[in-house]
């Protein structure tokens, strides 16, 4: 097999190889930070040419269209990909550009509270009819602290009554936890299991 020349022939490589067999919206985020943002700066560069400078003023590129660090780091990560699937799949037999002091460093924490006026407000407008399942969710959440992903999957057998515990399994960072329901978040899941509305 011809080895690619380039770092678009790379992408082509990675894109059949990796990317076709990904989730579709995955395939359009990667594709969309290729296209937008990696080959218009390094398209056309050869890989042989390629060097921990390049990626540097990309990097610098990026930052000067003011997106986000994290975006920075997605793009960056990608690139790094599409470089090291590149080198194990056509025994490339010389060094690639290393990544090391190119990555952002970001603290992607971001804390933002309610105060107990704004949750009133939004809980106030929640309560008309045509939202009140969403009262419930967003009661449900600010007294759990569960996120809505976590809610909607939860199903009637995570729920214990007895020692009022729900126990959390599909989480975003993949460890279940419990968590101690108070009286509200309580009645509420008393209620669903009422209504049978949780799976």
């Amino acid at each position: 097999m011809e080895k690619p020349k380039g770092l678009a022939d790379a992408w082509a490589l990675y894109e059949t190889a990796v990317l076709s067999s990904s989730k579709m919206k995955s395939q359009v985020t990667e594709s969309g930070r290729w296209k937008n943002y990696i080959a218009p700066a390094l398209g056309e560069k050869s890989i042989d040419s390629l060097t921990s400078f390049d990626l540097l003023m990309l990097r610098r590129n990026l930052e000067q269209r003011n997106l986000s660090p994290q975006t920075v780091y997605h793009c960056l990560s990608l690139l790094r990909r599409v470089l090291v699937k590149f080198g194990e799949w056509t025994q490339y037999d010389k060094r690639l550009p290393s990544f090391k002091g190119v990555m952002p460093q970001f603290d992607n924490m971001r804390l933002r509270f309610l105060d107990r006026e704004e949750l009133h407000l939004i809980l106030g407008a929640l309560m008309e009819e045509k939202t009140r399942n969403w009262y419930e969710i967003v009661s449900f959440a600010v007294n759990t602290g569960l996120r809505r992903s976590e809610i909607f999957n939860l199903r009637l057998n995570d729920v214990n009554f007895n020692s009022e515990i729900v126990a959390v399994m599909d989480t975003k960072s993949k460890k279940n936890r419990s968590v101690q329901l108070n009286d509200i978040a309580l009645s509420i899941a008393l209620k669903e299991s009422d209504y049978r509305t949780w799976k």
